[in-house]
């Protein structure tokens, strides 16, 4: 994810860190609800589809929040890896964003 990415411009801007943490946090949520998710399909139990959804849906908008604050942040230098890391999340949001409408 592109918060890995600016550990220095994070540790410096409060909202961004609180943000990473979130994000940091939600993925192990992700990693859990995924397994979750394996099980049920096994069982064939579609409770379990629940928290994947939730858990997807959280790191999907945070990761969206995080994009656009790291966009205004105004010590942020726009180097070619940025731009690529900022594109690239964007397109992860909306991919996102149409499975769930699609399924």
């Amino acid at each position: 994810m592109i918060s890995a990415l600016h550990f220095e411009l994070v540790v410096q801007t409060p909202g961004l860190l609180i943000i990473t943490i979130l994000m940091i946090i939600m993925s192990g949520f992700c990693v859990v609800s995924s397994v979750l998710l394996i099980i049920g399909l096994c069982v064939e139990s579609k409770t379990l589809l629940t928290p994947w959804l939730i858990a997807i849906t959280f790191v999907t908008l945070l990761d969206f929040i995080y994009t656009i604050l790291s966009l205004f942040d105004k010590e942020n230098d726009f180097d070619s890896l940025f731009v690529f890391f900022f594109i690239l999340s964007i397109a992860t949001c909306l991919l996102n964003v149409s499975n769930h409408k699609t399924n």
